[in-house]
C-alpha cells in the first residue's frame, strides 16, 4: 500500500517483480524503507535497518526488490 500510494498506482495494479532478504529484522529494531522508480517504470525498493549507538547510525541491508505494474515487461534498470 505504501509504494502504491507514494507512486499513483492502485494496489492491485501492481506485480512484485524480485524480493531478495539479505539479513534478518530483529524485534526493536528501526526499519528504514525507501523507493525510487526505474527509468522502466518499475519501482525499485530497498529495506534497511537502522542502529544507533555512540553517537552514530549504522544501516545494514535488511531486503530489496521490486515491482511492477502490471503489463510491464522488461528488465528493471538500475
Amino acid at each position: 500500500m505504501l509504494i502504491a500510494e507514494a507512486t499513483g498506482h492502485a494496489p492491485e495494479a501492481l506485480t512484485l517483480r524480485s524480493v531478495k532478504f539479505l539479513s534478518p529484522v530483529l524485534p526493536g529494531e528501526t526499519v528504514v524503507f525507501s523507493q525510487r522508480v526505474a527509468a522502466s517504470g518499475a519501482i525499485v525498493f530497498e529495506i534497511n535497518v537502522e542502529a544507533c549507538a555512540e553517537g552514530s547510525v549504522d544501516r545494514r541491508p535488511a531486503a530489496s526488490g521490486s515491482f511492477a505494474p502490471v503489463g510491464l515487461s522488461g528488465e528493471v534498470a538500475d
